[in-house]
């Protein structure tokens, strides 16, 4: 299907180019330099206990921290490098002398995956989805030698974990299980079931609009296939951008739509 079509009615090539075009203002300038961009801090002061060694934080991007018998489990270490060591930090403080088992890492979106260099460069087993391996591989074999980060320094191999099918994670009450979503929309990412929780964790397909309508019905139409594919019973759903939401509610939302 045609999306966009556009037509050129003159073009010049060679054209000599005023350097003026591309000044900037001195004040603009100094500014710009001043922004962090993605650097920015981990914030843990937007915490919500989901459940007993469960922790969401909040924020532009969701992680949450996960104890388990044997270990911590993050699930998403999303922005930068910076954010990602402010989670690891949380961890030891929250559980100090505690060792972080794995990160789980859902989707190949760019905001998602800017702490996966600083995963890596911890030694930590990092799970991400098949199809998105080579795009992460080539990711972490980029250099970084103008800016060298925590990875460039420490010159570690990714230990990839991959999901191409249910994957069980850990155990006791906060085990977890993975499963792709395989949709049309969500082919990409991968969502994590808590069962003896029936909390489920959507990846980027869950954002609640104000007047309690769904952002993008298309991606949690393929959630809904994908818990009923699995023979999921879920009571609480929530994602990279939404906190927990009653799983009733969304099939509400859902049946509006339809």
């Amino acid at each position: 299907m045609i999306w966009q079509s556009a037509q050129v009615l003159d073009i010049q090539f060679n054209v000599p180019v005023d350097d003026k075009s591309f000044a900037m203002d001195a004040k603009v300038a100094q500014q710009s330099a001043q922004q962090k961009g993605w650097e920015q801090p981990f914030r843990n002061d937007q915490s919500t206990q989901l459940a007993d060694g469960i922790d969401l934080y909040q924020g532009s991007w969701n992680t949450t921290i996960v104890r388990q018998p044997d270990g911590v489990v993050v699930l998403e270490t999303p922005i930068s490098s910076t954010f990602t060591q402010g989670i690891f930090k949380e961890v030891q403080k929250k559980y100090p002398g505690a060792k972080v088992k794995a990160v789980l890492s859902t989707s190949d979106s760019w905001p998602h995956v800017g702490g996966i260099r600083f995963d890596v460069s911890q030694g930590v087993p990092v799970y991400i989805l098949d199809l998105n391996q080579a795009l992460l591989s080539r990711m972490i074999a980029a250099p970084h030698t103008i800016n060298p980060d925590a990875l460039e320094r420490s010159r570690k191999k990714p230990e990839w974990k991959i999901v191409s099918g249910r994957m069980e994670l850990g155990s006791g009450a906060n085990r977890m299980e993975l499963y792709p979503l395989r949709g049309a929309s969500t082919e990409r990412q991968y969502m994590v079931y808590f069962p003896e929780r029936r909390l489920l964790y959507a990846s980027d397909t869950l954002v609640v609009n104000p007047d309690k309508t769904l952002y993008d019905p298309q991606l949690m139409h393929e959630v809904r296939q994908a818990v009923e594919r699995e023979h999921l019973k879920v009571d609480s759903v929530y994602a990279m951008h939404e906190g927990p939401t009653p799983w009733s509610d969304v099939v509400t939302m859902l049946d509006k739509t339809t």
